[in-house]
């Protein structure tokens, strides 16, 4: 017999793949930085700056933003369907910065719950209620974020600036560099030490976040692994129900 929830781990799987094919786009745009490196003078330097990020990476995080809160809508739907025996239109899973919003009466968790929670019972209701931002859902407003700027044909925008990269040196005898180094982004740099050969790889994934983000935030596919990671845990909390 199918489960329920079957539609919302569905979704969850998509979203997995989205995430996947998107680290597979930062390591690529990764291998892109390396390829600018060159060595001159007993120096490293980054020949033309930094690669652009990849304008299909926005795209591919759309997606899986699109299935996780999907994910997350699927199990209000199947609560609503399961508590009033019928289908209820225009149900979804509200994520609201407020209780009661101190302006706009149509806003806040507890005027949702009269459309988008409609056929749930109490307990239900308020399992949901706690994973609002204004609880312990931080995660959620993060996903309410990105996906209402995909909802408006606006793509997450991504920025490397002032953000850290992480970058390695291996010595290596049969490596692409030779000679004593310094790693410099300028004319300063700092004092190497000698070797014959080495090589020089670079990790992108803690270097792309959110623009206009504080550059101390999580980057952006850590951010995402850990709304993944969560709302996993909300289907795993739901499954009981049923």
């Amino acid at each position: 017999m199918e489960h329920p929830l079957d539609g919302a781990q569905l979704r969850f799987e998509r979203a997995d793949r989205h995430l996947s094919e998107a680290d597979a786009i930062v390591a690529s745009w990764s291998k892109a930085c390396e390829n600018q490196i060159v060595c001159d003078g007993g120096k490293i330097r980054f020949d033309g700056g930094w690669p652009s990020i990849p304008l299909t990476l926005p795209i591919v995080i759309g997606d899986a933003i699109h299935n996780l809160r999907a994910a997350l809508d699927y199990i209000v739907y199947e609560l609503a369907l399961k508590h009033s025996g019928s289908v209820q239109e225009g149900t979804q899973f509200p994520i609201e910065d407020y209780k009661v919003h101190p302006v706009r009466r149509d806003r806040g968790f507890d005027a949702r719950v009269k459309t988008y929670l409609k056929g749930l019972n109490p307990i239900h209701v308020a399992m949901i209620e706690d994973l609002q931002p204004y609880r312990r859902g931080q995660w959620t407003r993060t996903l309410a974020d990105i996906s209402n700027r995909d909802k408006h044909r606006e793509l997450c925008p991504l920025s490397k600036d002032g953000r850290m990269i992480g970058l390695a040196i291996t010595y290596n005898s049969n490596g692409r560099f030779e000679g004593a180094f310094k790693v410099t982004t300028d004319d300063k740099g700092f004092a190497g030490i000698d070797v014959e050969r080495f090589d020089v790889s670079i990790e992108g994934h803690h270097a792309i976040g959110i623009a206009g983000a504080d550059p101390t935030e999580p980057p952006i596919m850590e951010t995402l692994r850990r709304m993944e990671m969560e709302v996993c845990r909300t289907i795993e909390l739901f499954r009981p129900e049923f």
